[in-house]
């Protein structure tokens, strides 16, 4: 349990103790040396553009009672600050990481993994949501879903909290296992198999492969060794009635595979040997609304842009009614409930958590400007997540006029057309088909790419404004704008598209 003293650190990361008290306790540990609080391990990280280890006084003068090294040796020892622990490792990184493993293995609580191409920290906030009506929740903060983020969440498991809620974003090969590695999910939830970062992996194939290796961490209990024993203990845990479930999207057309393998329906399915086994070896839960999901929505209404549905558990039917935008937040309410029905919790309760959850800032987040509503839908995108904004517009109530604004997604490799020119073909469909209240009536893009998105766009008589850089687009549509208008403004975080919203605020 933490704290945990320098000596622990020193034996698991196999380091040397320049100098320091091994006794010294720590109880936390920041990269960052201006968020050191008393008592941290700061952990200098080398980046392309900045050496942490630039700023360990910093950091010693802020409390922290430890540091990571892997520059300082011996020879330094007449120059470093004696009170203070240093520890010098191989790589600071991979030393932040063992620690983070080790610190999760002093703690018997089930911890749910979520990692998906869309959706993660939308379905992260509505399970623990969900949860949080009868448990003490821990749950990632803000954007620390990565190797770094990931790890540093460890470091705040505290006895108090019954289970935790962990996001898992992945941008490479092979660092799911990694994350898996070091936070140990004993439920895993994964959203959807899309084209995020398709650049790196190729085909979906491939990132479906490594996001489902989340289940790495699901063991056996008899393969534990003596003094390790967190699914065991588990058991015990108040209300847990079972460990070891992966929840999958039963909508999306790759995960139908999984589930398809796992029931024997197919032969093989995009995973490598272990995975397979681990899956077929533990329970796999569906959720969406298709007939053959294990959690399906029925009844579903959309009304001014929120969901409301139904959904049979255990032979009863319980009514959601949502206050989050967009039909992607009925499967994150699906997956919430099926997760907190895992975990014990009543589903009064459960529900009560999903419906109270709201969207968070930038992430469909509306916003009323002199009598126009604003989705603020800035903080990424990629075309499933653009196409989602997309529905949200067309559903919005009380619109004179729906405007798209919609700026580059980054990270599509040879995608970056198709991708792009999807979301275009998107609106065409939505044009063609909706009634002429709910239709999409201007189309401003937003960069190189997001041309793309205007020529998928072109044969549904749609009017569209193409601008190359976010001054000209902002300009434009604040001269044209009025009370009445709806207005969706996305795309990758580095458009900073956000940059428009704000202006349209400042109006």
């Amino acid at each position: 349990m933490l704290p945990i003293t320098v000596e622990e650190i020193v034996n698991v990361t196999n380091g040397e103790l320049l100098c320091g008290d091994e006794n010294a306790l720590v109880s936390g540990a920041t990269t960052n040396s201006k968020n050191v609080k008393t008592g941290d391990i700061f952990v200098p990280i080398i980046g392309e553009r900045v050496d942490g280890h630039n700023f360990i006084d910093m950091a010693i003068e802020l409390g922290a009672v430890a540091t990571f090294t892997q520059e300082h040796s011996m020879n330094d020892i007449e120059n470093l600050n004696d009170e203070i622990a240093y520890i010098k490792v191989d790589d600071c990184l991979k030393a932040l990481q063992t620690v983070a493993a080790y610190v999760r293995g002093q703690y018997d609580i089930p911890i749910v993994g979520i990692t998906g191409s869309v959706g993660k920290t939308t379905t992260k906030e509505m399970i623990a949501a969900a949860l949080e009506h009868e448990l003490s929740i821990m749950k990632t903060e803000g954007n620390m879903n990565s190797q770094i983020g990931v790890a540093l969440m460890m470091f705040r498991l505290r006895d108090i909290y019954d289970g935790a809620v962990i996001e898992m974003g992945i941008s490479e090969v092979n660092e799911m296992k990694n994350l898996t590695n070091i936070a140990k999910p004993t439920f895993a939830v994964v959203t959807n198999i899309g084209v995020a970062h398709i650049s790196q992996f190729k085909t979906q194939d491939n990132i479906c492969r490594e996001k489902l290796s989340i289940v790495d961490s699901f063991t056996d209990m008899d393969d534990y060794e003596d003094g390790y024993e967190i699914l065991r203990k588990q058991l015990e845990f108040a209300n847990l009635t079972e460990y070891n479930i992966l929840f999958l999207n039963g909508d999306d057309k790759i995960l139908k595979k999984v589930r398809d393998y796992k029931k024997g329906i197919i032969d093989d399915c995009p995973l490598d040997d272990r995975t397979k086994d681990i899956i077929k070896r533990n329970k796999v839960i569906t959720y969406g609304l298709s007939d053959d999901c294990d959690y399906k929505a029925e009844n579903v209404v959309m009304k001014n842009g929120c969901g409301s549905f139904d959904v049979v558990i255990d032979d009863i039917t319980y009514s959601v009614r949502l206050n989050a935008l967009g039909e992607h937040n009925i499967y994150n309410a699906l997956v919430a409930l099926a997760v907190a029905n895992s975990f014990g919790v009543s589903m009064d309760d459960a529900i009560k958590g999903v419906e109270s959850y709201k969207s968070m800032s930038m992430r469909g987040e509306i916003i009323d400007v002199n009598g126009i509503k604003i989705i603020d839908d800035t903080y990424n995108a990629s075309p499933d997540s653009m196409k989602s904004g997309i529905n949200v517009l067309k559903n919005l109530d009380n619109i004179k006029r729906r405007i798209a604004v919609l700026g580059d997604m980054f990270e599509l490799g040879d995608e970056a057309y198709n991708g792009h020119y999807s979301v275009g073909e998107h609106i065409a469909n939505i044009n063609k088909d909706a009634k002429e209240a709910n239709k999409i009536d201007l189309l401003i893009t937003v960069g190189e790419l997001a041309g793309n998105i205007a020529r998928g766009a072109a044969d549904c008589g749609i009017e569209i404004q193409t601008f190359v850089n976010i001054k000209d687009a902002s300009v434009y549509l604040k001269d044209i704008i009025r009370p009445g208008d709806g207005i969706l403004v996305k795309g990758s975080r580095g458009m900073k598209m956000d940059l428009i919203v704000n202006d349209l605020k400042n109006k």
